[in-house]
């Protein structure tokens, strides 16, 4: 029997991993420069072209300086 706030839960729980195996995903093949076997070819350079503009250098290395930061919160 399952009650409506344990199935509220688990969805959340379920969308939180799903999207980190996701960006895990993307990340190992930006580092590999190999097309994941489910990713479709338009899709993959269109996420190539984003991965490649100065925005998004900009704030991946914002994001590693912040990940390197000792000070909490």
């Amino acid at each position: 029997m399952w009650r409506f706030e344990h199935k509220d839960r688990i969805r959340r729980i379920f969308h939180s991993k799903a999207s980190h195996r996701l960006c895990d995903m993307f990340v190992d093949a930006r580092k590999t420069h190999k097309k994941p076997r489910w990713l479709g070819d338009g899709v993959s350079n269109r996420v190539l072209a984003h991965c490649n503009t100065k925005t998004f250098h900009a704030k991946s290395a914002q994001d590693a300086i912040n990940r390197a930061s000792e000070k909490g919160g």
